[in-house]
């Protein structure tokens, strides 16, 4: 479900696209990381001219194959987009449908899709956890300033609380470098 929706009167006026669940959305303007970019629209919606789609036949080709097909392909669609020649890099529809996406038979493709899935399992697991730590430091600095701004917080009195810790002495742990010394100290002759 989605929180907002076009109107009836707007789709006929505007001459919006009706896209089908199950397409694959490809952003074909945009600067940074954006342009390139894909995703499988879950829901029926409608576009606007910075985004393609791709509505896959179904029984040929399975829509997260196609995204993920694209996703890897990223590097040459913003390449093959940076060459068109305009100043603006733009992919158009006409080089998306030219574009080139390896099709192997539909049970290689959810073979592949569960293959990818298992691999990356455990590093998506990690990355969730470690953006998860990110919000609450990110929370925990917030509510930090907001007490030691109000007073709440004593900043002299919490450092004097710290815990004394001997700055890490990197030297002392890096045995390449302490490799070196010695060689240096012992004239190794070659």
């Amino acid at each position: 479900s989605a929180d907002q929706f076009v109107t009836s009167l707007a789709l006929r006026e505007c001459h919006l696209p009706k896209v089908p669940a199950g397409s694959v959305l490809v952003a074909i303007t945009g600067q940074g990381k954006t342009r390139g970019m894909s995703a499988v629209l879950e829901v029926e919606a409608t576009i606007n001219q910075h985004i393609a789609f791709i509505t896959p036949r179904i029984p040929v080709a399975s829509p997260a194959y196609i995204h993920l097909a694209l996703t890897a392909a990223y590097l040459q669609l913003r390449a093959a987009s940076d060459d068109s020649g305009s100043t603006k890099g733009a992919i158009t529809c006409e080089e998306l449908k030219r574009f080139k996406l390896p099709m192997p038979p539909r049970a290689e493709q959810d073979g592949l899709l569960r293959r990818i899935q298992t691999e990356t399992r455990e590093l998506n697991t990690t990355i969730s956890r470690l953006e998860r730590e990110i919000n609450i430091l990110r929370e925990y600095r917030t509510r930090l300033v907001a007490d030691v701004v109000t007073g709440k917080l004593d900043v002299r009195e919490a450092a004097a609380r710290l815990p004394d810790e001997a700055p890490l002495d990197l030297a002392e742990d890096d045995t390449d470098l302490a490799d070196e010394t010695d060689s240096e100290a012992g004239g190794i002759e070659a």
